[in-house]
């Protein structure tokens, strides 16, 4: 959990806009730890990871077939 609050700070720091929209599914594992298998991609689509930089807010939009992992995953 703290590396992934720590990725996501600096990810924060070094991309001066307001909101980021995260879409790759490596990215998202890399910031909230939450996997999503090559199954789950084929089946149901994207997965999409907010992150609000003003307050370090985070959003997990999953479908509901995952929705278990994305419980898991560490994000607010």
């Amino acid at each position: 959990k703290e590396g992934c609050l720590a990725r996501r700070r600096h990810l924060i720091e070094q991309a001066g806009v307001d909101l980021l929209i995260i879409t790759n599914p490596r990215h998202i594992l890399y910031l909230s730890g939450l996997y999503v298998t090559p199954l789950a991609l084929s089946g149901w689509g994207n997965s999409f990871l907010l992150i609000d930089s003003a307050t370090g807010e985070t959003r997990l939009i999953v479908h509901n077939f995952i929705e278990a992992d994305a419980k898991a995953a560490h994000v607010d």
